[in-house]
């Protein structure tokens, strides 16, 4: 089958199209995958333990006042919410964004926090002072943090 010219001007901006809305929403769907796990290590009495695991949000807003993350965080009922860094982007910085994400996340359950690798160095401070106010979450540090280079 031949390509003829006018339908290839035709395809290619739809192809485009295609290409930009699906990496549009491969960076701004919040996935979640469920895995259960089971131990006869468990500590007697606990029949199950739900954990919520949030990473590489990257400053992004999930609503107004994060209450799209929220909600399906919330959906979930999580007994312990652990994020693993990355909570900024160190080139579209917004403190209050992940701040009051942290705020709706401590609301739901324990939060465990560990810093990433757009944490690093000392280009944050309102973040750090931020969530060292809140001091509603365990906060793991990261080697930058515990030198004083959050």
């Amino acid at each position: 089958m031949r390509l003829t010219k006018k339908r290839l001007l035709v395809m290619l901006p739809l192809i485009i199209l295609a290409v930009i809305a699906f990496l549009y929403y491969e960076n701004n769907a919040i996935g979640i995958t469920k895995y259960r796990l089971s131990s006869d290590k468990l500590p007697e009495g606990i029949e199950s333990y739900r954990i919520v695991h949030l990473t590489d949000l990257h400053s992004k807003s999930f609503g107004k006042e994060q209450s799209t993350i929220t909600r399906k965080v919330k959906k979930l009922s999580p007994d312990l919410i652990v994020m693993t860094g990355d909570l900024v982007d160190s080139k579209r910085y917004n403190a209050e964004i992940s701040l009051t994400l942290m705020r709706r996340m401590t609301e739901l359950a324990p939060v465990y926090y560990v810093t990433g690798n757009h944490e690093w160095g000392s280009r944050f401070p309102s973040l750090e002072k931020g969530l060292k106010e809140q001091n509603r979450f365990d906060l793991f540090l990261s080697c930058a943090w515990r030198t004083g280079s959050f």
